[in-house]
């Protein structure tokens, strides 16, 4: 992440924008971790609500790609 999306600028805001849409998504379906350890995928396994916990982890991929879109991107160019 740190190698790719930050030089890159909008790819980064765009990931941050997502994962808030995410986290507020969880938020407002009272999803909890029980143990904060992990993090992505692994992390449903140790939720109070696995399956609304994977609705929402689609719901912040989703809201990155459309924030992506939305700022636009610009490849480098290679030298």
């Amino acid at each position: 992440m740190w190698g790719v999306t930050v030089p890159l600028g909008k790819p980064f805001l765009a990931s941050c924008l997502g994962g808030a849409v995410g986290g507020s998504a969880m938020a407002m379906m009272h999803v909890a971790a029980k143990i904060p350890e992990l993090s992505g995928l692994q992390l449903s396994l140790i939720t109070t609500s696995p399956v609304k916990y994977l609705i929402a982890v689609a719901i912040s991929y989703a809201a990155g790609f459309l924030f992506c879109m939305l700022l636009g991107f610009t490849d480098p160019e290679e030298e």
